[in-house]
């Protein structure tokens, strides 16, 4: 993974995670009542009334790139998007900037929404390799 963004529409706010390299992204997304990792732990406190779980099987982050900073302690904020409210990233840096181990090569990205479970879709992009969630705004 090399990028996340939040971009905003006047009927959904979009979420790109952007990947190097080649291959199929598979993934996962769905609502979660808790944002548990994958492996264990604790779960984070997500204080939105949603939030969209997306799991990224067979990828990895590199220790240099910004994507490892949406950590539990300063989430990627998009002050214009209409219902994303926070985005966070797992693995993410720890102390150190020392990036925690991606479990059974998967990596998971818990979304804070607002509002009750607006819909949403998701789909993989060519060129570059990403997977895009768009979130209505709009009922």
């Amino acid at each position: 993974m090399v990028d996340i963004r939040i971009e905003t529409n006047p009927e959904f706010d979009r979420i790109v995670y952007e990947f190097d390299g080649v291959g199929t992204i598979a993934w996962k997304a769905e609502y979660v009542s808790e944002a548990v990792p994958f492996g264990g732990g604790f779960p984070l406190e997500i204080n939105s009334p949603s939030i969209i779980q997306v799991d990224m099987m067979g990828t990895s982050i590199e220790v240099d790139e910004q994507a490892v900073s949406y950590g539990v302690s300063n989430p990627l904020v998009e002050p214009d998007a209409a219902i994303v409210s926070r985005l966070y990233l797992r693995p993410s840096a720890g102390a150190g900037g020392i990036v925690q181990s991606v479990v059974g090569g998967i990596t998971q990205s818990f979304i804070g929404v607002q509002g009750d479970r607006p819909p949403f879709r998701a789909k993989v992009l060519d060129h570059p390799s990403s997977l895009v969630l768009d979130i209505a705004t709009i009922g």
